[in-house]
């Protein structure tokens, strides 16, 4: 990254109809609040707060293995549901972004929070998205050239996210993880 090149901070909505998770979900339950967890280029990590019973939720979902990889009751009141990455998800994880957060609008709609090294990257990734005709919206845009973590805590956290230390199921120990670098 060049010194001083800024990070931009963004939060964008994407229109997508590929999220089974969501749709799995919000059919059964509309007033559930889904967000993501980890985005992957295979799969995604969703955190299912549901507004009927967690439990039938649970046991509902889990009938659609091919939808939901994997499910977990998590705490008093949600849910960890792994399944297929959806269009926007499979994209935005192929560029250099940390996605901070996404949450469901609806049954079409994803509203994520991108933390991007530089404008460049952050555009890279919007183009791809609607390059392949995904509507992306961007919301809000911060640029900042002082980050909070250094540039080797920002390399750490990015590669701990790619080689899954935050996976449901860790593909990586922390000792291994720092073996790495």
């Amino acid at each position: 990254m060049k010194a001083n090149s800024p990070s931009i901070e963004a939060i964008i909505e994407v229109e997508r109809e590929d999220c089974w998770v969501t749709n799995l979900v919000l059919d059964r339950d509309p007033k559930a609040v889904i967000e993501r967890l980890r985005i992957g280029e295979n799969t995604t990590i969703h955190l299912v707060k549901p507004s009927i019973d967690r439990r039938t939720l649970f046991n509902e979902i889990k009938k659609y293995p091919g939808y939901v990889l994997k499910a977990n009751l998590s705490g008093k009141d949600s849910i960890w549901a792994e399944g297929k990455s959806c269009s926007s998800c499979r994209i935005l994880e192929s560029f250099n972004l940390m996605v901070m957060g996404g949450k469901s609008i609806g049954f079409d709609k994803v509203r994520y929070r991108i933390i991007a090294p530089t404008k460049a990257e952050f555009n890279r990734a919007l183009k791809k998205l609607k390059d392949e005709e995904l509507n992306a919206v961007v919301i809000t845009t911060n640029e900042y050239s002082k980050n909070d973590l250094t540039p080797r805590e920002r390399e750490v956290i990015m590669s701990a996210l790619k080689l899954g230390y935050f996976y449901i199921d860790r593909q990586i120990s922390m000792k291994d993880l720092a073996k790495s670098f």
